[in-house]
C-alpha cells in the first residue's frame, strides 16, 4: 500500500497574493503501484505551491490539496486553471475559487527520472502552452 503524503519540494512557500494558479495531476508508478501526483503552480512566477501524492483522483483529494493551497494565498483567492477533470469543480466551489478550464497540452506536469517539472505558460486564450 502506498501511503498518501505531501512531498515538500522546498521549505517555506511564502504566503502572498496570487492572481492565477494551475493545478494538474499525473498518474505515475511508484514501486509498481499506480498513484497520482498532484501539483499546484503559481502561473505568474512559476513557483510550486503544493505537491501531493494520492492513491485516487477524486473530489475529496482535490479538497485536501486546496486546503494546503488556500493557506498560501493572501487576499482574494486566485483564479484556478484546470484541465477539465470532473473531480475539480465541487472542491473549487466549496472553497470559493473561480476556475477556468484550459488545455495543458500533452504534459503540463512532467515527471521524468524522479524529478518534477512544470513547463506551462498561460496566455489567457484558454490554452496553456508549453515552453520549449
Amino acid at each position: 500500500m502506498v501511503p498518501e503524503r505531501q512531498i515538500p519540494l522546498r521549505a517555506g512557500v511564502p504566503l502572498r497574493e496570487r492572481k492565477r494558479i494551475a493545478i494538474d495531476e499525473k498518474e505515475i508508478d511508484i514501486n509498481g503501484k499506480k498513484v497520482y501526483l498532484w501539483t499546484v503552480v503559481d502561473v505568474d512566477n512559476e513557483e510550486v505551491i503544493a505537491v501531493m501524492v494520492t492513491r485516487w483522483r477524486c473530489s475529496l483529494d482535490t479538497l485536501r490539496l486546496l486546503g494546503r493551497v488556500v493557506r498560501k494565498c493572501a487576499g482574494k483567492l486566485p483564479r484556478v486553471l484546470i484541465d477539465g477533470g470532473d473531480w475539480y469543480p465541487w472542491a473549487l466551489q466549496r472553497y470559493g475559487f473561480r476556475y477556468t478550464v484550459v488545455h495543458f497540452g500533452p504534459h503540463g506536469l512532467q515527471w521524468n527520472d524522479g524529478s518534477l517539472r512544470w513547463t506551462g505558460e498561460y496566455d489567457g486564450s484558454g490554452r496553456l502552452s508549453l515552453r520549449r
